[in-house]
């Protein structure tokens, strides 16, 4: 053995004849500045497309955890080219190995996103350069590797739809022998996620059996994949591994088309080039750091899987919303990736949340609609499918409508008016109950600047979707009316004329014409009040004015009961004259005044009278 790592200059024969320890060549490597020279880094990717070759190599689903924990020791972002050809080369030269092959890819895109987009387009590639040069082994295999990275969801199922659009416009035996293969591989996937996309293909594959161009076998083939569609596929299931290492829905799909005149599948990848020193050593240092997270994490899932298995403990109650955050990531998934909103609520529908998340899922809806540039409707039509599907649905999006309109000063001008949108076409469809409405006040001191702008927009959509005499009619409803009561209030004037003079500015005057009624009728009855107020007070003070006559003339020793039968009986005429509408109004005042005038009048003479008769008394 070699005691100085001098003697290794010493010659090449010297340099083979001798086993080196691996840290002695380090520490030689380290004292001469070896590392990360060309020779160095030339040596790290032989060794890494040695080992990424030799692990696919002896790939099945007995091994695959022990396999990837060695891939992923490697550095892949570095070798994603090598990984990518060694995968492709492993699956022509046997495709009984495509299903776990197609696992093991689904895992490493998981993690790995760049890798799943590389492995795509060239997977593309080598499909359209086959099917272009008449190889039909190549072609077939290809289509039934991207058919199982499909069912894996690591590519879109779009993909599927334009590549058996291509092959059907293509029409010859063999491209239709090839799109039938790949259609059992995938069909049960497509029937559950694109319903209406494989109908289409199938109305192509009628379409050619009536016309009668092809052979008896191919005509065979074409029957034999309409009556497996009749039974769902139940005889071509998605094979799907029983080990759990990756969960579908967190997976990241991607999407090329195939049509797409060149394809950037970086052969540059697959070769080795140098790097600087310095650049070689950070992209070495994050892929450790990389590395370590990945493994850390696959080494619990393989932990709890074995414990799992092992023994059943209790279920733990998850206290960091995980559960939230992959719930919130699976709708936006359903949402982005649907054609249109049937295929929208039919997927959501379908991944069965339960009724404590019902109310998560309505408020993603309520936030992908509110973040939208311009108000897309594809929303209010999902939202309104799912409350007249289920009643828990129409119960989350009623609570948050008012969790919203307490808290709309929060929301910015483009949001408020997107919800604002969003509320007025589950009211229209009566889609949600018209109740929602008790909690909105229509006041000055009741509402801000920005909840009056909500309610604008609100009944402004309203009228839009409706029409304004259709809303007229429903808000006047006798199933409405009590709910509005906030809005259109009937009691207090001042804020009868706030609501009026509030739907007159935003243009919709006609929603208040029975309110105008109403506060016309107030008036009136508040005006008869003080005038009957003030004709009340006038025949109190007359008769207040009689009483005092009378003591008066008690206290003078002066009977005039004649007088006073006489005033009382004038007063009472005139009071019945008045309430039969014999006398108007101002005749009956000026009555009043004129016998008031008497009454003092009398009264003075009879304080004269007396003021005489002390006098006398006194002398």
């Amino acid at each position: 053995m070699i005691s100085n790592p001098d003697e290794l200059a010493d010659g090449e024969t010297r340099i083979c004849s001798y086993y080196i320890p691996p840290f002695k060549k380090k520490k030689f490597e380290v004292s001469h500045n070896l590392l990360n020279n060309r020779e160095h880094q030339k040596k790290l990717w032989d060794r890494l497309e040695k080992n990424i070759r030799g692990e696919i190599n002896k790939l099945n689903f007995s091994n695959i955890e022990q396999v990837l924990i060695n891939i992923l020791k490697n550095n892949i972002i570095r070798g994603r080219g090598i990984l990518a050809n060694c995968i492709i080369r492993a699956q022509l030269s046997s495709h009984s190995y495509t299903a776990v092959i197609c696992y093991l890819s689904a895992i490493i895109n998981c993690n790995i996103p760049d890798f799943g987009s590389l492995l795509l387009r060239r997977l593309i590639n080598q499909f359209r350069i086959s099917y272009s040069k008449g190889d039909k082994y190549v072609c077939k295999h290809t289509l039934l590797f991207l058919a199982q990275l499909i069912n894996q969801k690591v590519v879109h199922e779009l993909i599927a739809l334009q590549i058996c659009l291509f092959l059907i416009e293509k029409l010859t035996e063999d491209s239709i022998e090839i799109c039938i293969d790949f259609i059992f591989e995938c069909g049960q996937f497509l029937l559950e996620n694109t319903p209406q996309g494989l109908n289409t293909i199938m109305n192509k594959f009628r379409r050619i059996l009536q016309e009668g161009k092809l052979n008896k076998k191919t005509n065979f083939l074409i029957e034999r994949i309409l009556k497996e569609r009749r039974n769902n596929f139940m005889n071509y299931p998605i094979n799907n591994p029983e080990n759990e290492l990756i969960d579908l829905n967190d997976q990241i799909t991607h999407f090329f088309d195939i049509l797409d005149g060149e394809i950037d599948i970086q052969n540059e990848l697959d070769y080795f080039t140098e790097t600087e020193p310095n650049i070689f050593e950070e992209e070495n240092t994050k892929w450790n750091e990389i590395s370590k997270e990945l493994l850390s994490g696959l080494y619990g899932v393989i932990m709890e899987e074995t414990e799992e298995q092992l023994v059943n403990n209790d279920p733990t109650i998850d206290l960091s919303e995980k559960d939230f955050v992959i719930l919130r990531k699976k709708i936006y998934l359903c949402i982005m990736n649907s054609l249109n909103y049937e295929e929208c609520t039919h997927r959501l529908l379908k991944l069965n949340i339960p009724k404590d998340q019902i109310s998560e899922t309505c408020a993603m809806i309520l936030d992908c609609c509110s973040m939208e540039r311009t108000y897309q409707k594809f929303f209010s039509l999902v939202a309104e499918r799912l409350c007249i599907i289920k009643k828990d649905y129409q119960e989350s999006f009623t609570k948050l409508f008012s969790e919203n309109f307490e808290t709309v000063h929060r929301l910015e001008t483009n949001r408020l008016r997107h919800v604002a949108k969003f509320y007025s076409y589950l009211l229209s469809k009566d889609a949600i109950p018209w109740n929602l409405l008790l909690i909105v006040r229509l006041s000055e001191k009741d509402t801000a600047s920005s909840s009056r702008i909500f309610i604008k927009i609100l009944f402004q959509e309203l009228t839009y979707n409706m029409g304004i005499k259709n809303l007229n009619i429903k808000l006047n409803s006798s199933e409405v009316l009590p709910f509005t009561e906030g809005i259109f209030p009937r009691e207090n004037i001042s804020k009868i004329r706030f609501s009026i003079n509030f739907f007159t500015a935003i243009g919709l005057g006609a929603l208040t014409h029975k309110l105008r009624d109403t506060l016309s009728n107030i008036e009136q009855q508040q005006t008869s009040r003080l005038n009957e107020l003030s004709l009340s007070s006038g025949i109190d003070s007359i008769q207040v004015d009689i009483s005092n006559s009378e003591k008066i003339s008690e206290d003078a020793e002066i009977i005039n009961t004649e007088y006073m039968d006489t005033c009382k009986n004038i007063m009472e005429q005139t009071k019945i004259n008045y309430n039969y509408g014999e006398l108007s109004k101002e005749r009956f005042s000026s009555c009043l005044e004129d016998l008031s005038n008497n009454i003092k009048f009398k009264n003075n003479i009879n304080n004269k009278k007396r003021r005489n008769r002390s006098f006398s008394r006194e002398l």
